[in-house]
């Protein structure tokens, strides 16, 4: 079976993040892992990520210390957080509905 990260970037925008979270963990039968990075948020965002870490104790958080242009923000969190096989970045105002799309996907791209 195989992994894949749920990439979640976000900056400044810590009320949209509950919706993309919760959806992130509906999947079923697959390895997944789901990581929110805040881009240098100068509003409660990081305070926000803390407390739905406390309830989605496999969410994976990261703080960038200071603000980079989007492409370097996805960069570095693919190259220094993630595990996955693949890849999936999902911006924080977009959720997945269907709990066997990760299954899918991954089964596709194996062939």
């Amino acid at each position: 079976m195989c992994k894949i990260s749920i990439i979640i970037p976000t900056r400044n925008r810590q009320h949209l993040l509950e919706r993309a979270i919760s959806n992130s963990f509906i999947h079923k039968n697959i390895a997944f892992e789901v990581i929110i990075s805040d881009n240098c948020s100068s509003d409660c965002t990081w305070d926000k990520l803390k407390s739905y870490k406390e309830k989605y104790q496999k969410l994976k958080i990261v703080k960038q210390n200071e603000l980079i242009d989007l492409a370097d923000h996805w960069d570095n969190v693919v190259r220094y957080h993630s595990k996955g096989k693949y890849i999936l970045v999902l911006c924080d105002d977009d959720i997945i509905i269907d709990e066997k799309y990760l299954k899918d996907a991954c089964d596709i791209l194996d062939k």
